[in-house]
């Protein structure tokens, strides 16, 4: 957000999750960013945000609860990775890691997380072009 248009001003955002099965903090981002835009707040880029996660030795895109809550043998097999991007410039924004990852699978994550958020930056386009219709 441009927050030099909103001299001593503070934006406050609050997002109620209704109903979830996973992802709620990334689906919150998506959701924020989306009623900003559509507000009419000036930003410099819409946010993506997707959770990614490493799940019993495999790099998955878009957790959901069951895959949060895996275990083998009684131990939690997950690597919870919320990831965001501010997506024309597709810099990275938020990388949060809960577990343990090496470093080629984190790599691959993270580029699993770009294209998720580059269509879910094509959904947010669309929708905001929608609205305004």
């Amino acid at each position: 957000m441009l927050l030099s248009a909103f001299p001593n001003t503070v934006i406050d955002i609050f997002i109620n999750i209704t109903q979830a099965n996973a992802s709620t903090r990334c689906a919150g981002i998506n959701a924020a960013s989306l009623a900003l835009a559509h507000a009419g707040i000036p930003m410099t880029d819409l946010v993506g945000s997707v959770s990614m996660g490493y799940v019993g030795g495999t790099v998955v895109t878009d957790l959901i609860k069951e895959e949060e809550d895996y275990e083998e043998d009684g131990e939690k097999m997950v690597s919870d990775i919320p990831m965001a991007f501010l997506l024309r410039s597709n810099k990275l924004a938020l990388l949060q890691l809960d577990g343990k990852i090496d470093s080629e699978n984190l790599k691959k994550a993270i580029e699993s997380a770009q294209k998720a958020c580059a269509k879910i930056y094509d959904i947010q386009k669309k929708a905001l072009k929608e609205m305004n219709d």
